[in-house]
């Protein structure tokens, strides 16, 4: 089972360019003196990138180095996942889930990509683990491990406070009577909090650095749709999947009603609790930082296989869910699944002639771009425009940084713009010039503009 999960998040590790996020998780993770100039300027904990930063000191930064932090803390989610359900539940229902965990795109995804995702979902899973065997076995040793997963957790993403939040309607519910386990339980989280304290500045400087302006869109209910979606592996096994995820649920909540209740709150809270959020204007809610709240969705799903009568029927659930799957997976690894940046600095250098200038807009694009730009020697000054809305804005900028130069044509590199924008870019280009060809990649348009000659003339007029 776990070579299974190390073969399929090892295979074609390095194949796909580095996309956008990856580029910036390297970017910070290079910069010298990350605690001063990075971690002020970036939207996310620490932890992650300073883990990075260490990897690539020691093992380099090409595309398969970089991913494979992620594929290592995939294979230990694997490995704690089996560990912690064989304890709470049974060796076959740890089987069963681990199997699913292994085969499923949506974890594969995230411990194949340089973000810290597979990371989070590692430590949530840890911070779960020993919070359980703390309220078990109240033993020394579990409230220091509790209390290391759950403070690199909150240090790795800020989602790590929803995984908190269901741990707290926890203890509440089914421990305020016990003087005891509350005694322990408040003195880890009051340690968090001392430990997570300076922190907290930065956090309240995020949220009001993204109030009203950070790209999720708002919530709908169409979001909890696709949420579904992803974490059945597809539409049409989302009838399965949900009927098995009850299955699992009703038989926990019968044998062990305070498990049952502790894995559905860890499913339930990390997922509606940013989506109500996202209602107002902080649009907080991301799939991928659900990632920790899709390993107990996987163990209730187990648990229904497991409730299925006979062996036969429980193999025969398994072996359909592999087989749903498997266009799944299939499509994952043949088809592109990331922005193809070295596929398009490939592209651009082998047209390049004297008097073409290279331009990305928006701006943060450069840091993909560079990447493969400075591997391959490109010998030629990219521009990088903000995103800039409004036409005559960007007349402005064409005049200043195009018309006093010798350029006859311009190659326009555009990603996460809105239709919006790149249509008014367009549009004042055209001014200038003619679109004379348009290449589209996964997630990116190369536009060639060839400017026309009485632009060219004017200018030499000018000149």
């Amino acid at each position: 089972m776990f070579l299974l999960g190390f073969a399929l998040r090892f295979y074609h590790l390095g194949r796909e360019s580095l996309w956008l996020d990856e580029a910036n998780s390297l970017a910070w993770a290079s910069i010298s003196d990350y605690m001063e100039v990075a971690f002020p300027n970036d939207v996310h904990p620490p932890f992650y990138f300073l883990l990075l930063k260490v990897w690539t000191a020691l093992f380099g930064k090409s595309e398969f180095s970089l991913r494979f932090p992620s594929l290592v803390f995939g294979l230990l989610t694997l490995i704690f996942f089996y560990l912690f359900l064989k304890e709470v539940f049974s060796r076959r229902v740890a089987l069963f889930s681990v199997f699913l965990l292994a085969i499923s795109p949506f974890h594969i995804r995230y411990s194949q990509e340089a973000r810290g995702y597979s990371l989070l979902a590692f430590l949530v899973l840890g911070s779960m683990y020993f919070l359980y065997k703390l309220l078990k076995n109240h033993g020394r040793k579990y409230q220091v491990l509790y209390f290391l997963f759950s403070f690199l957790m909150l240090m790795t993403h800020y989602y790590g406070f929803f995984y908190l939040a269901a741990q707290w309607v926890f203890v509440v519910l089914f421990y305020w009577r016990s003087k005891d386990i509350l005694k322990r339980w408040f003195t880890v989280q009051f340690l968090i909090l001392i430990f997570y304290l300076p922190w907290l500045i930065w956090m309240i400087k995020t949220v009001q650095k993204i109030y009203g302006h950070f790209w999720p869109p708002r919530a709908s209910l169409n979001l909890l749709w696709k949420t579904a979606v992803v974490y059945s592996g597809g539409e049409l096994e989302v009838s399965l999947m949900f009927l098995l995820l009850f299955m699992g649920l009703f038989r926990s909540l019968k044998e062990n009603p305070r498990l049952g209740v502790y894995f559905l709150l860890w499913l339930i809270l990390p997922v509606f609790l940013p989506f109500l959020i996202s209602f107002s204007r902080l649009h907080i809610f991301l799939r991928k930082c659900t990632i920790g709240a899709f390993i107990p969705f996987v163990a209730f799903v187990g648990l229904g296989v497991e409730e299925l009568k006979g062996i036969k029927h429980k193999l025969t659930a398994m072996l359909l869910i592999g087989v749903f799957l498997f266009p799944q997976l299939k499509s994952y690894y043949s088809v592109p699944q990331k922005e193809q940046w070295r596929e398009v600095v490939s592209f651009i250098e082998k047209r390049l002639r004297r008097g073409d200038v290279v331009v990305l807009t928006p701006e943060f694009l450069a840091k993909a771009f560079s990447y493969y730009s400075r591997k391959r020697g490109f010998k030629r000054d990219v521009i990088e425009w903000r995103l800039l809305g409004n036409p005559g804005k960007i007349e402005e900028k064409v005049k200043e940084e195009i018309l006093g130069k010798p350029v006859k044509r311009m190659w326009l590199i555009t990603s996460h713009l809105p239709a919006g924008a790149l249509k008014n870019v367009l549009q004042v280009l055209k001014k200038f010039g003619v679109v004379a060809g348009v290449r589209h990649f996964k997630g990116i348009s190369v536009f060639e503009i060839k400017f026309k000659n009485d632009f060219l003339e004017k200018r030499k007029i000018e000149n």
